[in-house]
């Protein structure tokens, strides 16, 4: 597989053809950047909540139009893209620990909190049809699911007499 690197300004310096506004640049007046953020607010407070009302495609247009060209602050200024070339269905040029285990150490430090009990059970799948999927440790998975539900179920017992 072939991959390579790209960066650049997230703001497209482009105009699109819906109407837009070039919003002042670093040094600009109080006056000018207050404009810019009252037209900012705006337009995200006209984005429908649902994209099939009429006139929504274009009230997200103009906001788009909007957000495009707003400079944005550090770090958010600057993106980096990887464009791979090969099979879509197949994500192994993606190393094991970028994925898997930062999206468990992600979901611990963040959505574990939460809640009075959270359990992650590995498991492996594929998008590729008939779609395989398997438990990493199908025993110790069962262990950990039937000690979350006893757990719970005393828990439940415990507040609800």
């Amino acid at each position: 597989m072939k991959s390579r690197a790209l960066s650049g300004r997230s703001a497209n310096p482009k105009s699109s053809r819906r109407e837009t506004r070039a919003y002042p640049a670093h040094g600009a007046s109080g006056a000018q950047l207050h404009d810019a953020v009252d037209e900012v607010n705006r337009a995200l407070n006209e984005v429908p909540q649902a994209d099939n009302e009429p006139g929504a495609v274009e009230r997200m247009l103009r906001a788009n139009g909007i957000l495009r060209n707003v400079r944005w602050p550090p770090p958010f200024h600057e993106t980096t893209h990887q464009v791979t070339l090969g099979d879509a269905r197949s994500l192994s040029w993606i190393p094991e620990e970028s994925v898997h285990e930062k999206a468990q150490r992600r979901l611990s430090a963040r959505a574990a909190p939460s809640f009075d009990e959270f359990q992650l059970l590995p498991f492996r799948a594929t998008n590729v049809a008939p779609f395989p999927f398997e438990w990493v440790n199908y025993a110790q998975a069962a262990k950990e699911y039937a000690a979350l539900f006893v757990r719970v179920s005393r828990e439940y017992d415990r507040r609800f007499p």
